[in-house]
């Protein structure tokens, strides 16, 4: 990832569980980015898991949009639960599960 960036829209692409551990990986490193639409995706719940992961430890990213994606229920409500600054602040995250 760019290093000043901070929104990527990018749904709508056929991107799965594989190029989420990318995305995962840039997460790690990045400190700028603070909205993410990663929406209309092909995501299963090995990827959703991971990004949850990631996430955890993320403390910039404050908007992320995951809507129709191809994980469970399960896996949409541990993305729900996702807090991870001083101030516990939640992440400002839209979720709608689409498992097919």
């Amino acid at each position: 990832m760019i290093p000043t960036l901070i929104q990527l829209r990018i749904h709508g692409n056929k991107i799965g569980d594989e190029e989420v551990k990318l995305l995962c990986e840039a997460l790690k490193v990045n400190k700028t980015l603070k909205w993410l639409d990663i929406c209309d995706y092909e995501i299963g719940d090995e990827g959703a898991k991971l990004l949850t992961e990631t996430l955890k430890d993320n403390t910039t990213l404050r908007d992320l949009d995951i809507r129709h994606n191809r994980f469970g229920e399960e896996t949409g409500e541990a993305l729900r639960t996702i807090r991870y600054n001083e101030e516990d602040e939640a992440l400002n995250l839209r979720v709608l599960h689409v498992k097919c």
